[in-house]
């Protein structure tokens, strides 16, 4: 990932890679602060325990919301964009993407 300060898609991303790595590392208070900073400067919701791929863009995030489905390689994620899952019955399925 090229950081670029000046492009605001960057710096979600870049919360999103830290509280991915906090969370790794086993400091879940950490990763979960990061997370809601990330939630309400960005206004995203991409949950850190969520596995994004390695090439992954945002272009006018605001307001997306990305479960905890399978996310392949070259995700591009614009406005808006909900992926989560469908309850049927008592358990809750989340989509391969």
């Amino acid at each position: 990932m090229v950081f670029d300060p000046m492009y605001t898609g960057t710096w979600a991303i870049f919360l999103y890679k830290l509280s991915r790595l906090l969370l790794l590392e086993g400091n879940n208070k950490k990763a979960e602060c990061i997370y809601y900073l990330n939630k309400v400067l960005r206004s995203v919701d991409w949950f850190y325990q969520t596995e994004l791929p390695f090439h992954f863009m945002a272009e006018h995030l605001w307001g997306s919301v990305l479960g905890r489905a399978r996310y392949s390689d070259y995700l591009f994620v614009y406005q808006g964009t909900t992926i989560g899952g469908n309850r049927k019955g008592d358990v809750l399925y989340y989509p391969k993407v």
